[in-house]
């Protein structure tokens, strides 16, 4: 099947070449970023949300790889990646606040817009590629939006009833109202650990 059905007009002339570049570059920065700020949370002991970010920059660097496909495929101009810095802020916290409005904007607004377009200038499957990956945006959304709360609140390690809690690194699963102070299986420190309830780790109830 043909990636372009019924194009109304070519390619490097239309709106969705230039949403395309622009999808690809916000994707390739946001994987720099999310890196950035899993070194920022590793230096802050919260390595349990820098796999989190880590985690969340590989989908990034996928979906950029995924709109630089269809840029090559549609004949459009495939750019060299910006090594520009990302600023963020310092502290976790306000990292995680400003991602999640980052990735609100996306999934909400910015790619719905850009498949519209898509849809309305012939290009239905650059116009499936935004509507997907603004669901996975959501998701991503909702990831931090969940360690943001946690951290506010002091319940990223304790909770008011017995919970599971995932270490990441080595898999040990523990109940109790709080995370272990180390793993007893690698002997991680409590940074590591995760309510195994949190999306995107759900495990099995106990």
């Amino acid at each position: 099947m043909s990636t372009i059905q019924h194009a109304q007009i070519p390619f490097i002339q239309s709106r969705t070449h230039q949403n395309l570049i622009s999808a690809w570059a916000g994707e390739s920065q946001a994987r720099r970023q999310y890196l950035d700020a899993a070194e920022r949370c590793e230096n802050a002991q919260l390595h349990v949300i820098a796999h989190a970010f880590r985690f969340t920059a590989a989908q990034e660097k996928e979906h950029a790889s995924i709109y630089r496909g269809l840029l090559t495929a549609l004949g459009g101009r495939v750019q060299e990646e910006s090594a520009a810095s990302v600023m963020l802020p310092d502290e976790p916290l306000n990292i995680l606040r400003a991602v999640i409005q980052s990735e609100h904007d996306e999934w909400d607004k910015l790619y719905p817009a850009y498949a519209r377009i898509a849809e309305e200038e012939g290009y239905p499957r650059v116009a499936t590629a935004f509507t997907r990956i603004a669901e996975t945006e959501q998701l991503h959304a909702q990831r931090f939006l969940q360690f943001a709360k946690a951290l506010a609140d002091g319940t990223l390690f304790r909770n008011a009833s017995r919970v599971g809690w995932l270490c990441l690194p080595c898999g040990h699963l523990h109940y109790g109202s709080e995370a272990p102070a180390h793993c007893s299986t690698c002997g991680r420190s409590r940074g590591h650990f995760i309510r195994s309830d949190f999306h995107p780790f759900t495990v099995g109830e106990e």
